[in-house]
């Protein structure tokens, strides 16, 4: 094992995240937008998890790589956020949690 994978490996959230909580409905629609962009965040490293839904803020777990990533709240905010937006009128923010 090289010596970057062993770094990084300390990093690694190798656990089942929580089942996320809020309506239902709105949870397979986030999640569907998150999957398409899963490819994005497992090219860097890292992925995100759906953690829960309070009205319309969408709140969501970066994991590996980009949960310790300085660019995480570009990836949040500049990336995850204008997605969830544009295609669910619903959602005000997006936050990490």
């Amino acid at each position: 094992m090289s010596w970057l994978k062993r770094l990084l490996a300390g990093f690694a959230d190798d656990t089942e995240p929580e089942p996320a909580y809020g309506d239902p409905l709105r949870i397979a629609e986030v999640t569907a937008v998150i999957d398409e962009m899963r490819a994005m965040f497992k090219a860097d490293g890292g992925d995100v998890s759906l953690v829960g839904i309070d009205g319309g803020v969408v709140i969501v777990r970066l994991r590996g790589a980009c949960a310790s990533c300085e660019a995480s709240s570009i990836t949040v905010h500049k990336a995850l956020e204008p997605q969830l937006r544009e295609r669910l009128a619903w959602v005000e923010s997006v936050r990490r949690g």
